[in-house]
């Protein structure tokens, strides 16, 4: 942690002194804001991301940045400056895009739901016409691969002979299920090295998945091939022990809850941390972000955020019940209303001792990139609650009964 403290700190300080000489450098000030917001400083991101607007009011991103430090409550002059741009016609629609998800926000803070689903609903629409219309095919097929190698497999088999041995803790579940959350109060802890959202795992499995030489070798004769899983583990983990120099690995990537059989063949000691949350409060939530990723191409459509959901209820469902003992269920409702108890339970399941810094992860100086950024510098908040009736007579997704 402290590297890399000292390393946002020096980009700070680098970046405050060409300031000082350049004071309209336009990159200059929006590079400034987005590090005081990566390290949480929230009031100098403030400052800086309206210098910014200022200096570039035809750059809709800022407005869509400057929503997320904004109490539109309390003062809503930013959000008449977005609504004048939203009439603006010299703006293409595909441009507006962050600009009505901020303004969704904008009266969301307002308590205007009516108003706030249309803009939301109006950039969601807009972006998935971008995306051609992006279809779940590949995550179907993902599924279809994962089903038909694991439906029938035993992880008694396993043996841990010549694997990587260093222990990493994987968070996993839907975005907006409180993956960020259980990630910074992890990452605050003495022993653990957070990595945020690595693609380590996710990246190597994409290919492989679809690799039938690579299945194959994984189940020769019906009977686990030790040496190349060993290889394969050993791979894997040197590219996360190239990061850390400490002994426990954190990487909190939502859509590694595809890789968990494979983790527990090639990790068996790791831990698995399955953040729950309100299934109708996670897909509205979903619905109201605007993700800067590939990964969460089908997050702009109703359906298909439906579909995402069974796609990824089935599998959850498969992994429980092929290795329960082996996968953590932390529930974000819980969480929020018995923040010290959940927190003792989840660094127990994690063997890791009790330390205050876990009970005020907020205040860490730890530098974190995620769409819920905002809401991790903060200490926990009960508001986000049931989200989902507010918007009940405008949207909703048929998981009213969650497991």
């Amino acid at each position: 942690m402290t590297k890399q403290i000292e390393n946002i700190n020096k980009k700070i300080n680098d970046l405050e002194i060409i300031f000082k000489k350049e004071p309209n450098n336009i990159p200059i000030i929006i590079n400034l804001a987005n590090a005081y917001i990566e390290c949480g400083n929230f009031d100098l991101a403030l400052k800086f991301t309206k210098l910014a607007s200022k200096h570039s009011p035809e750059n809709l991103g800022i407005d869509f940045t400057l929503s997320n430090l904004i109490d539109y409550s309390e003062n809503e002059n930013h959000q008449k400056i977005m609504l004048e741009k939203s009439e603006n016609s010299s703006f293409k629609e595909e441009d507006k895009i962050p600009l009505y998800f901020a303004l969704g926000k904008s009266f969301n803070d307002q308590k205007n739901y009516s108003k706030s689903f249309y803009y939301y609903s109006l950039g969601n629409k807009i972006k998935n016409s971008t995306l051609e219309n992006y279809s779940l095919e590949i995550e179907e097929i993902y599924k279809s691969k994962i089903k038909e190698f694991f439906s029938n497999f035993n992880f008694k088999q396993i043996v841990g002979k010549k694997l990587f041995n260093k222990k990493i803790i994987f968070i996993v579940g839907l975005p907006r299920s409180g993956t960020s959350l259980a990630h910074q109060i992890l990452a605050s802890h003495s022993s653990v090295k957070g990595f945020g959202e690595s693609d380590i795992l996710n990246g190597f499995f994409n290919a492989k998945i679809l690799d039938k030489e690579f299945i194959n070798n994984l189940n020769k004769n019906n009977a686990l091939n030790h040496d190349f899983i060993s290889e394969i583990s050993n791979y894997i983990g040197s590219n996360y022990e190239k990061k850390s120099d400490k002994k426990i690995i954190l990487d909190k990537s939502p859509f590694n809850f595809f890789w968990l059989g494979f983790i527990k063949i090639m990790f068996p000691n790791s831990k698995i941390i399955l953040t729950t949350r309100d299934t109708e409060d996670t897909c509205l939530s979903i619905y109201k972000s605007l993700f800067g990723k590939r990964g969460v191409l089908w997050s702009y459509n109703k359906n298909n955020i439906i579909n995402f959901v069974k796609i990824y209820n089935y599998l959850i469902d498969l992994w429980l019940a092929k290795m329960p003992s082996y996968i953590y269920k932390l529930n974000y409702e819980f969480l929020v209303q018995d923040q010290k108890n959940e927190i003792k339970k989840l660094l127990s399941f994690c063997d890791l001792d009790w330390e205050d810094n876990c009970l005020s992860f907020y205040k860490s100086a730890l530098p974190i990139k995620s769409a819920s950024l905002y809401q991790t510098r903060k200490p926990i908040y009960k508001s986000s609650i049931k989200q989902n009736l507010k918007y009940n007579s405008f949207i909703n997704f048929g998981f009213k009964k969650d497991k």
